[in-house]
């Protein structure tokens, strides 16, 4: 069974590490550098508001990966050396969840938003 609904996100301003390049070369070996960086520096960010969490934003095409490990702030007030300051503007997503019982008591949840499937955020 599916449930459909509109979901209207905030904004989110981070601040991490990026890389770009050759998705066969790169994937997942650059993302899992990344992170384990960023936890190495997370003390550089002032502005964090948690410092707890790692966000994780990427994109991949046949032959291209982006990936981001970043840290949610308030505001770009001061980016640490080899850091990147972006944002996700406010934006409204259609979500589909579909239900899956597996065993008693145990569910999981895929979500899409606007027809591709998602993983995160």
């Amino acid at each position: 069974m599916f449930h459909c609904e509109k979901i209207k996100n905030r904004m989110f301003h981070f601040t991490g590490i990026s890389f770009c390049g050759p998705f066969s070369d790169s994937f997942p070996e650059e993302a899992v550098r990344l992170q384990d960086e960023l936890w190495q520096r997370k003390e550089e960010i002032s502005e964090t508001d948690r410092n707890d969490v790692l966000f994780s934003p990427h994109f991949e095409s046949e032959s291209l990966s982006v990936y981001w490990a970043c840290c949610e702030v308030s505001a770009h007030q001061r980016v640490p050396p080899g850091m990147v300051g972006h944002y996700r503007p406010m934006s409204t997503v259609k979500k589909r969840v579909q239900t899956i019982r597996l065993q008693k008591n145990t569910r999981m949840d895929f979500t899409t938003e606007d027809g591709v499937e998602q993983g995160g955020l």
